[in-house]
């Protein structure tokens, strides 16, 4: 396994419980992903990943975009883990991606043209569901998800590299950037 992400594996010991959600699509707008979220268009605000934690009454969705790509990040929230979130940001020919890590596990789910295609806990990523399980099998395995042992935040963070072409980095998850509140999920 590529060592490239081990500082995600770091980040993540240290941050408790991260959400990093991917999505591109031709009709995907800011409007879409705020709906989708249930954010409050009223509180948005430009905050970094720590400004956007002072409340932990009002947990907040970060987002911006990046070479194409919409990404959203969450703090001990896990909207954009969900069936509902994934569907109505991938609808339309588009595509989703989203990667949870907590002190208890690691997630990944993917969704394509607003249906889910794959779902794995990642300490057990041989169990997989979805419309299309086996979809990501050969990605999965070049990020070092399919070997013995157990897997590391820096293996998810690889893999959705190797599915998105999108390099993950400490500034998109601590820099400032658009937040709005969300329900509490």
């Amino acid at each position: 396994m590529s060592t490239r992400y081990e500082w995600f594996s770091i980040w993540t010991d240290q941050h408790l419980a991260i959400t990093v959600t991917l999505a591109r699509g031709p009709k995907l707008t800011d409007k879409v992903v705020l709906t989708a979220f249930g954010a409050d268009p009223a509180t948005i605000q430009y905050l970094s990943f720590d400004e956007a934690d002072d409340d932990p009454a009002a947990p907040r969705v970060r987002f911006g975009r990046r070479n194409g790509w919409f990404h959203a990040i969450e703090h001990f929230t896990i909207a954009g883990t969900s069936d509902d979130v994934l569907r109505r940001i991938s609808g339309d020919h588009g595509e989703a991606y989203s990667l949870g890590y907590n002190v208890a596990l690691g997630t990944f789910q993917s969704s394509h043209n607003g249906r889910v295609t794959t779902r794995f806990d990642a300490g057990m990523p041989s169990v997989r569901y979805g419309a299309d399980p086996d979809r990501h099998v050969e990605q999965m395995t070049k990020a070092g998800l399919m070997a013995p042992g157990p897997a590391r935040p820096a293996q998810g963070a690889h893999l959705l590299e190797l599915l998105t072409g999108f390099e993950l980095d400490a500034e998109v998850l601590e820099a400032p950037l658009a937040s709005a509140i969300i329900p509490v999920v």
